[in-house]
């Protein structure tokens, strides 16, 4: 075959001119010659990426997040300084969220009392343990003031799994009065510019029974108005010890949800009776949070409803934040749950980004992931870590957070020849000699990630003209790269696995650069690079250098814990 001929079918196969006659092209079908159908999932992809046209921003904030319980235990025991270690090393995390820091259980803070003449006593130590850990780790928190301590809880204490207690307060000015110290302190000791930065939620899932007094699918008006008078104490106290503190709600529950409730305390808050006020003037809100727990198609559609009840019922806080404070994925069963610990739960939470970063879902401006931070062997609660012997090692959903910190904080134009969700992409880039590409493939019904490689083609264009070549590498996240789990499970799943398994184990769990770093021609300002991804992979191709998408965090940095534990748990 001659070079015109290369050129033409190229021409052919990519249009435009956008695909040059470098670029090894596979044969076209003989003229007459019937092309067999190719399942959809199959297709190759093209994409096309212009680093010269920006088309938005790009954090990782957006849902680099964590949130487990309990608040206490599960921050401060010995064996997780491996994986606090890891979090500041990283510097992958962003904002930490937990149940239980008003708790007098075990697994929390225990910070209210009262004296013999039942005068309010306060003892935030275990809080400042907590919360230092969190800013030594590079971690912003976000702060639910639940449940209530045991001293101002009414009536007979009614406590949940974490043994707090889910009782509503017998003194609401109290209740006011213990936010309002929480924030005053949390400024004294930390900053009021850094405290600035932080979200207050008065409470978690009060639609729920487990974690409220009042809750119930659906939940009956009359107790949805006891929450708002909670809330209404809850936002006093907060913005009597600093206005500008960020508050919101109401962070209801991920499954059954009963939408009235957020209509409700929406509509509340734009214009309802004020319980501290008395006044018709609702109560100040800055974000609005909510749960959802499922397959893609179901927490998709619990952002959408949650967008039209705000533009519908309240527009006026149409410009409020907007915070996915607790998702996740099925956890499953059986042979499903390690989805949560591998290159799956990667590919899952790719698909869901690019919902929201190329189709606005929720128009979302936080995401946070709840599960645990820890569990052992690759179970547990949709946790960060896993405990292999010895080792605490990242699963792959860890690993994503990283790659996301390795892309510039603009994002450029990308289009791309797929419309399900099968494969994605997006890409990022702050000059006209690197970029940042990150690809997907995602199949939620092949939780097995079964199937040959997908090919993918990027396209870049924009570079300087100037430029002859640039290094190119790889980092991926699938059955062979960054996925702990893989390498377990090829070892037989030992329980307890040796100290060279555990070995292994780690070190196939670690970020790095898949297969070796290369050099790549550029043309007149042009790349192209194939890649062959498996099913339900990640792979972020770096062109000229990594990004930084922790800009932000680097152009304001965490204060200095006035006093970091040296030791933990008591």
């Amino acid at each position: 075959m001659t070079r015109k001929d290369t050129a033409v079918k190229a021409y052919r196969q990519f249009l435009c001119g956008l695909m040059f006659s470098f670029l090894e092209v596979a044969p076209l079908a003989n003229a007459g010659e019937s092309v067999p159908p190719v399942q959809e999932a199959e297709k190759p992809v093209n994409i096309f990426v212009n680093v010269g046209v920006k088309t938005g921003t790009w954090n990782p904030a957006l849902i680099a997040n964590l949130g487990y319980d309990p608040i206490y235990k599960e921050t401060l025991d010995d064996s997780l300084k491996q994986a606090w270690q890891q979090i500041k090393e990283s510097e992958a995390l962003f904002y930490a969220r937990c149940h239980n820091i008003f708790s007098d259980s075990d697994w929390g803070c225990r910070v209210y009392s009262e004296d013999a003449a039942g005068n309010p006593r306060y003892d935030w130590s275990r809080v400042d343990k907590v919360l230092d850990t969190f800013l030594n780790a590079g971690v912003r928190p976000i702060i639910e003031c639940d449940f209530m301590p045991d001293a101002l809880a009414e009536g007979e204490i009614v406590r949940n799994y974490s043994g707090g207690a889910i009782n509503l307060p017998k003194d609401y000015e109290r209740w006011k009065e213990l936010v309002r110290e929480l924030v005053t302190h949390c400024e004294k000791r930390y900053g009021r510019d850094e405290v600035r930065r932080w979200y207050f939620e008065p409470w978690n899932e009060p639609d729920v029974k487990l974690y409220w007094i009042g809750g119930g699918s659906p939940t009956k008006y009359e107790d949805i108005v006891r929450f708002f008078r909670l809330y209404d104490y809850f936002a006093a106290g907060a913005k009597e010890a600093d206005p500008l503190v960020r508050i919101g709600g109401p962070a209801l529950g991920g499954c059954n949800i009963d939408y009235n409730f957020a209509k409700y305390f929406l509509i509340h808050c734009v214009r309802g009776d004020n319980f501290v006020t008395g006044k018709k003037e609702g109560s100040p809100i800055d974000f609005i949070s909510w749960h959802a727990y499922g397959d893609l198609n179901y927490i998709l559609d619990v952002n959408e409803r949650y967008r039209r009840i705000i533009e519908d019922e309240a527009p006026s806080l149409s410009k409020c934040e907007r915070h996915l404070t607790e998702w996740g994925q099925e956890l499953g069963k059986g042979d499903n749950w390690p989805r949560t610990q591998n290159h799956y739960e990667a590919a899952f939470t790719c698909a869901l980004l690019r919902e929201v970063l190329d189709k606005g879902n929720g128009k979302l401006d936080l995401m946070l992931r709840w599960g645990g931070l820890t569990g052992a062997y690759f179970q547990g609660w949709r946790s960060l870590f896993t405990r292999v012997g010895d080792r605490t090692v990242p699963v792959a959903i860890f690993n994503l957070y990283r790659l996301l910190g390795k892309m510039s904080p603009n994002r450029v134009q990308l289009t791309i020849n797929v419309d399900d969700r099968s494969a994605g992409a997006f890409a990022a880039s702050d000059s006209l000699n690197a970029v940042q590409v990150l690809l997907w493939r995602f199949d939620e019904k092949n939780h097995e990630s079964l199937g040959p490689e997908r090919k993918f083609t990027v396209n870049v264009r924009g570079f300087q003209e100037r430029i002859r070549a640039l290094e190119a590498w790889e980092y991926r996240i699938d059955g062979e790269n960054c996925d702990g789990w893989s390498e377990w499970t090829r070892l037989g799943k030992p329980r307890p696995a040796s100290a060279e398994q555990a070995r292994a184990i780690y070190e196939k769990a670690i970020l790095s650069v898949a297969g070796e770093r290369r050099r790549v021609p550029v043309r007149q300002g042009r790349v192209i690079v194939p890649v062959g991804l498996r099913g339900n992979s990640v792979c972020l191709l770096v062109l000229g250098r990594e990004g930084n998408g922790r800009k932000e965090r680097a152009a304001q940095p965490m204060p200095s814990a006035p006093s970091l534990p040296t030791t933990l748990l008591p």
